[in-house]
């Protein structure tokens, strides 16, 4: 649900309505791609809008079937700036999943809302991230990527710095 460009057109949307793309599964955290699951849990269904097979992932790795035809995965889910909400983990299984099934991973670049300039509190165990990582989207998965032996491409943002805070960017706080 996060994963809107500035005029709140989500990402899933905009891609799927070009000719020459086609969408061949949906990953997401376990709220679901428009945020409709108020628990998150493991699972699978149909979108409404699109008819896409979207995948909620929240304790389990990605299902292998999720990338039958995949040629390419899109990340694109904003952080909070701290490993405690899941999309680390989340883009760590990405990779994971990539990696095994030998698919390109393109993360969309995304501000980290408390600023990229503080690194703060205890180190998990499983990646080597501290509880405020200070990292941006894109940053979190080259990191990820090389923590995971795995080539993580980024589209990187323009007109951001890492000492801004989400109010400097004049954008919507969508999580």
């Amino acid at each position: 649900q996060s994963g809107v460009t500035s005029e709140l057109k989500h990402i899933v949307d905009l891609i799927n309505a070009k000719s020459d793309v086609e969408i061949v599964s949906v990953i997401t955290t376990g709220n679901g791609l428009r945020g409709e699951f108020q628990t998150a849990e493991d699972g699978v269904y149909t979108d409404a809008k699109t008819g896409l097979t979207v995948y909620r992932v929240h304790a389990n790795c990605i299902p292998a079937e999720a990338l039958n035809g995949v040629q390419e995965i899109v990340f694109d889910i904003q952080d909070t700036g701290s490993r405690y909400n899941g999309v680390v983990t989340l883009l760590a299984e990405v990779i994971k999943a990539a990696k095994t099934a030998n698919v390109p991973v393109v993360v969309l670049d995304r501000p980290n809302p408390i600023g990229a300039t503080a690194v703060e509190g205890p180190v998990d165990d499983t990646y080597g991230v501290s509880t405020r990582h200070g990292m941006t989207a894109g940053e979190l998965g080259l990191y990820l990527g090389k923590k995971l032996g795995y080539e993580v491409s980024v589209a990187k943002m323009t007109g951001y710095t890492r000492d801004m805070l989400w109010a400097d960017t004049g954008l919507q706080f969508i999580q």
